[in-house]
Order: structure tokens, then C-alpha cells, then sequence
């Protein structure tokens, strides 16, 4: 997918977390901009510099059967993809884990790439791959980027 861009054209899409994108998701926290995961940027950039290996492992894709409690088989899935138009721009994460129920997508997106669609288009894409899993989610029909 392409978007016209500062009179260019710009390619868009997800990926999964990866060592080639660390210094721009780096760069990214440290302008203020908050992960999903709710830890503050001092944290994320600590473990970081800590074990990139281990970090990026923690992001990987967890597609699995666990047995809840009761003794119940459910699915249970995490995905994460980062947004990348060229440079760091956020990311999306996809949660799912009770039978029966939806699953729940979230998107956070860098200040400055905000107000180019990139939260529709990524919430789009994530819909249509957790969907390709077999991973029950509600069509996703668009909404307006948050500020910060």
C-alpha cells in the first residue's frame, strides 16, 4: 500500500519487530512517544540496551491453546506489528484469549505521524491477518486518530 506523501509516494505496512527497526522505535521513545504496553520510555529504553535479543523475543507472534482456569481449552493469541512508512511510525498489537469473545485491538502512533491514516490502515491490516489465524474479531470500519 502506497500514500502520497510530501509529493512523493510512500510505502506503508507492518512488521514484526525487528533488530533492523530498533534504532528508529529507540529515536521514537525517546521524543516522548508511549508503547502499548504501558511501560514508561526510561524502562523500554533500559531494557533495550539491556538485551535487544530478549526484547524483541517478548514481541514475537503467540498463537497457542492454554487451559484457563476451570480447566477450559481456549486460544490464545498476542500478535504485535510495528507501522513503518520508511521510519518508525508505531505500532498495533492484537490481544486475544477467551472463547467466544472478540479480540481487542489497540494502536499508538508516533506524534508525528499522526493525521495520515496510518491507525485506520493498521488496525485494517491486523484485522485481516488475525482474521487469516482464525481469530474471531469485528470488522474493523475506521475511526479517527487520537491525539496524544
Amino acid at each position: 500500500m502506497c500514500e502520497r506523501c510530501a509529493g512523493g509516494m510512500v510505502f506503508f505496512g507492518l512488521a514484526e519487530p525487528q533488530q533492523a527497526m530498533v534504532p528508529a522505535y529507540k529515536a521514537a521513545l525517546q521524543t516522548g512517544w508511549q508503547p502499548l504496553a504501558g511501560v514508561p520510555a526510561t524502562e523500554t529504553l533500559a531494557a533495550l540496551a539491556e538485551n535487544t535479543a530478549q526484547f524483541l523475543a517478548a514481541r514475537a507472534d503467540r498463537v497457542e491453546k492454554i487451559t484457563a482456569a476451570g480447566g477450559e481449552t481456549v486460544r490464545y493469541a498476542k500478535l504485535v506489528r510495528w507501522l513503518w512508512d520508511g521510519d518508525f511510525c508505531g505500532e498495533v498489537e492484537l490481544s486475544y484469549g477467551m472463547s467466544g469473545a472478540l479480540a481487542a485491538l489497540a494502536c499508538s502512533i508516533v506524534a508525528g505521524k499522526r493525521d495520515h491514516g496510518y491507525e485506520d490502515r493498521a488496525l485494517r491490516q491486523l484485522t485481516d491477518e488475525a482474521l487469516s489465524f482464525g481469530i474471531p474479531v469485528a470488522p474493523h470500519e475506521g475511526r479517527r486518530e487520537r491525539p496524544a
